[in-house]
């Protein structure tokens, strides 16, 4: 192999490469942009490939031969994989958390209902005890005009 196939194959797995990190950086929990069509695009339009006497082909990544495109053939593999394993444990994960944070609104409610059924029976008992403070004030009222006109008229009698 001359040299300058050889410098052209080490930029071609630089470019795929950057072009893995470039997709990676992009990629989101519910989309992943590393995918063998992405890279070799991003391969292809890279600074790199103005070097390239014939850009970078499909099958060289799918059905690598060289050992460094084996490697980033199981890369791409990997990152594809991780990402499905990712975004199928996301559901699971946010469903504990959403089925505990249902029972924590449940233990809530619970525990809102029975304040609020204390409160009402709180403002029964002040309600009852102001009408009997009421009428203790008006007996009150009335012993003390029935003593007052008692000792208005034992005024009288002496």
């Amino acid at each position: 192999m001359s040299r300058l196939a050889i410098q052209e194959k080490i930029l071609k797995i630089k470019a795929l490469r950057k072009a893995i990190k470039l997709l990676k950086k992009q990629t989101t929990p519910t989309k992943n942009f590393v995918s063998f069509k992405n890279v070799l695009e991003v391969a292809n339009s890279s600074k790199h490939s103005k070097h390239f006497k014939k850009n970078i082909s499909r099958s060289s990544i799918l059905q690598p031969t060289t050992e460094e495109f084996k490697k980033i053939n199981n890369k791409i593999k990997k990152n594809i994989k991780n990402h499905k394993n990712t975004k199928s444990a996301q559901p699971n994960k946010l469903n504990k958390n959403l089925k505990k944070l249902e029972s924590q609104l449940d233990e809530a409610t619970i525990r809102i209902v029975e304040l609020l059924d204390n409160e009402i029976l709180l403002k029964e008992t002040i309600t009852s005890n102001q009408i009997r403070i009421a009428r203790l004030q008006q007996e009150r009222d009335d012993y003390e005009n029935k003593y007052n006109t008692m000792k208005i008229k034992n005024e009288y009698r002496t």
